[in-house]
């Protein structure tokens, strides 16, 4: 496993050598390992010249290669764009979060069209609950309108200020911190003898949140996938914000009780 810090004079070569065990990740006709390793030996060079890279690049030096469907700045097939569709299918493989129903969204759409008419008891409204998960909803929606709840915030929220730069060389953005933090949790779980391991992660960006899981595919590719995008609610108007959070929190639930 390889350390955190950015190694800028020592390069770890896992791959080669008598005698050796030679993993590679290859889907379909693509070796992906080789891509990658290209890639972060083209970043070790650069950081050489410039003393300075931008975020994607930092990871691979620590051999975090990111996934995200969404944001092709956060997203290692922007740079190794031979290995997009053959990711995209091995990221998203397994992988899945169950919905709200619909007849709680259509109870969402009820509670918001009254928002202005404070003598409606929402209380009141009733449907029948399609799993656990509607009733999770119904009962944070309901929580959240009750007297007195409705408190704006004074700031955003921001669920990386207390996490430090392991960078010794550059300023690290959240992203990368969070990152590198899902890997060390990672290493923790190899040194355990913890088989297949997974950490997840929640990058939360003022209201805008990210849902990420990380594990080791091969030695020495460490692949953190973004899963889903969510907004927090800022206020009542937002309401209709809430059914994707809880989706997204439920799947973290049932990713830790299946390791209980």
């Amino acid at each position: 496993m390889s350390d955190l810090e950015i190694k800028r004079t020592k390069k770890i070569d896992y791959f080669s050598g008598p005698g050796e065990k030679k993993n590679r990740l290859i889907l379909g006709d693509t070796n992906v390992t080789k891509l990658f390793l290209k890639f972060r030996d083209q970043n070790i060079q650069a950081v050489e010249k410039t003393g300075n890279v931008n975020s994607m690049r930092v990871l691979s030096l620590s051999y975090i290669f990111p996934i995200n469907m969404w944001d092709n700045n956060s997203c290692i097939t922007s740079y190794v764009k031979q290995t997009k569709e053959v990711l995209y299918a091995f990221a998203c493989k397994g992988i899945s979060m169950p919905k709200i129903s619909d007849e709680h969204m259509l109870y969402l759409k009820k509670v918001s069209d009254t928002l202005d008419h404070d003598d409606v008891d929402i209380s009141t409204f009733t449907f029948e609950s399609a799993s656990e998960q509607d009733v999770n909803v119904k009962a944070a929606c309901l929580e959240s309108n009750a007297p007195n709840s409705n408190v704006p915030f004074k700031k955003k929220a921001d669920f990386m200020s207390g996490y430090k730069d392991l960078s010794k060389y550059q300023a690290e953005d959240d992203f990368v911190k969070l990152c590198k933090h899902m890997k060390y949790s990672i290493d923790n779980q190899a040194a355990m003898a913890i088989e297949a391991s997974v950490a997840l992660g929640l990058l939360c960006e003022g209201f805008v949140c990210s849902i990420m899981k990380m594990t080791l595919v091969e030695e020495g590719v460490y692949l953190p996938v973004t899963l889903r995008n969510f907004r927090l609610r800022k206020s009542e108007s937002e309401l209709i914000s809430l059914p994707r959070a809880m989706e997204c929190l439920n799947f973290v639930l049932v990713c830790i009780n299946a390791y209980n």
